[in-house]
C-alpha cells in the first residue's frame, strides 16, 4: 500500500474511531474466561500449564468461537489447568490470544518485522472491526483466528501439528505436552493466514509444498506472532501475582 494511501486511511480510521470501540469478540471471550479488563497473563514458552485456570465455561466459550468440533476430538469442555490432551492443548493455545500481553494494536501495525501483506491484511481487519490503535493487540490476533478459521477438527491420522483443510477448516493432528500454548497459538496463526496470501512453495525436486520462500509466508506470521509475545510477555509472572491469580480464581 502506499504511505500516502496508508497515511490518509489511519487518519480516516482514527477519525471514525473517536470515543467508545465497540464491543468485540476479545473482550466477550475474556469476560466469558473471568478475566478482569487490564488484566494479562504471562504464558510460559516451554512449560505445558498455564498459571491461569481454564473453566469449563471458557473452554466452551473459546471453542464456539472457532467453531471447535469437541465429538472429533473426542473430548467435551471442563475444567482444567495442566492440558492433558489435544483439545485442552488447542484451548490452552487460544485461550494465549486473550490472555498474553502482545503490546497494542498501533505497535502490531508499526513494527518493522510485520510482513507487509500481513500488514494490510491486519489493517483493514482492524478498521472493519473499528478498533484502536490503542487497544490491545490480543483483540485483534482473536479477530484474525476467528474470522478465518471456520471450524476445528482433530485428524488423528494427520502427519503435521496443524492444516488449512476444506472449508475453512484447521484440522489439528495429534499434540503432545513438547507443544507450550504459546507455540499452539503461533500454529494458529500461521494455518489462519492460510486464507489470505500465504501459501508453501516446493521444498525440494520431491514436490514437498511445505517451506516458504521468505518471511512473508505463513511461518513468517507465526513467527512474528512468536516475536511479539516473546517482546512483551515471556516471562513468568512473579510469585506473588501467581498466588494472587489463582486465589482469585479458584475461590
Amino acid at each position: 500500500m502506499a504511505s500516502s494511501v496508508k497515511n490518509a486511511l489511519l487518519g480516516f480510521w482514527g477519525a471514525l474511531l473517536v470515543g467508545c470501540s465497540p464491543t468485540t469478540d476479545y473482550e466477550i471471550a475474556r469476560d466469558a474466561c473471568g478475566m478482569d479488563p487490564g488484566l494479562d497473563i504471562p504464558m510460559p514458552y516451554s512449560e505445558q500449564y498455564t498459571f491461569y485456570p481454564i473453566t469449563d465455561a471458557c473452554a466452551a466459550h473459546l471453542a464456539e468461537d472457532i467453531g471447535m468440533r469437541w465429538d472429533t476430538f473426542q473430548a467435551q469442555p471442563g475444567r482444567f489447568r495442566a492440558a492433558e490432551n489435544t483439545a485442552e492443548r488447542v484451548i490452552g493455545g487460544v485461550f494465549t490470544l486473550i490472555s498474553a500481553d502482545t503490546g497494542t494494536i498501533g505497535e502490531t501495525l508499526t513494527d518493522p518485522s510485520l510482513p507487509a501483506w500481513l500488514s494490510n491484511d491486519l489493517f483493514g481487519l482492524s478498521w472493519l472491526r473499528q478498533m484502536h490503535e490503542d487497544d490491545p493487540a490480543g483483540a485483534l490476533w482473536y479477530a484474525y483466528l476467528t474470522r478465518r478459521a471456520w471450524r476445528v477438527l482433530y485428524e488423528a491420522e494427520l502427519n503435521a501439528q496443524m492444516r488449512m483443510g476444506r472449508n475453512h477448516a484447521i484440522e489439528v493432528g495429534p499434540l503432545d505436552a513438547a507443544f507450550s500454548p504459546a507455540m499452539i497459538s503461533s500454529f494458529l496463526m500461521h494455518e489462519a493466514s492460510h486464507r489470505t496470501s500465504a501459501v508453501h512453495v516446493a521444498c525440494d525436486a520431491a514436490g514437498s509444498e511445505d517451506c516458504d520462500l521468505n518471511s512473508n509466508g505463513a511461518y513468517g506470521v507465526g513467527i512474528f506472532w512468536m516475536h511479539r509475545w516473546l517482546s512483551t510477555s515471556a516471562a513468568l509472572l512473579p510469585v506473588e501475582e501467581c498466588v494472587a491469580v489463582e486465589l482469585m480464581m479458584w475461590d
